[in-house]
């Protein structure tokens, strides 16, 4: 059981509900024209502690998972499928089935942002899901 294990459980699942990852490990705003519309970027956060004993550290690993969407004539529509996109994205993450082969315990969402690309363009939308990852981690 393993940290690593948490960016390919998402990777996996992005990837199975046909979006693209943008592959930069920290610079999300690179990210080039061809790969604006559903894409995502995986930002690894930090790792904590919660609680250790009997030979396991039972960790919380944090993410930010950002999703790229943009084609739209008014933001109010980019908003609206940023929060449909939302309910989709998490309804698959946290599914038990699909954490059950990999050493994720459990995911919880943070919370979520919905972001303009830039002030310039504020017809592509990034959204922003925050998620606590916890993995047991055996000693």
């Amino acid at each position: 059981m393993s940290f690593t294990e948490v960016r390919p459980y998402i990777r996996t699942r992005m990837n199975g509900l046909n979006y693209e990852e943008h592959k930069d490990g920290f610079d999300y705003e690179n990210i080039p024209s061809t790969l604006l519309h559903k894409s995502y970027h995986i930002e690894s956060s930090s790792i904590s502690a919660t609680s250790t004993g009997n030979g396991a550290i039972d960790c919380d690993v944090y993410v930010i998972l950002r999703v790229f969407i943009s084609g739209y004539k008014y933001p109010a529509d980019g908003i609206d499928s940023a929060l449909s996109r939302a309910e989709v994205i998490l309804q698959d993450l946290i599914a038990p089935e699909n954490r059950s082969p990999t050493c994720v315990q459990n995911i919880l969402m943070d919370n979520i942002n919905i972001l303009p690309l830039s002030d310039s363009n504020n017809n592509a939308i990034i959204l922003e899901v925050s998620l606590t990852a916890n993995v047991l981690l055996v000693i």
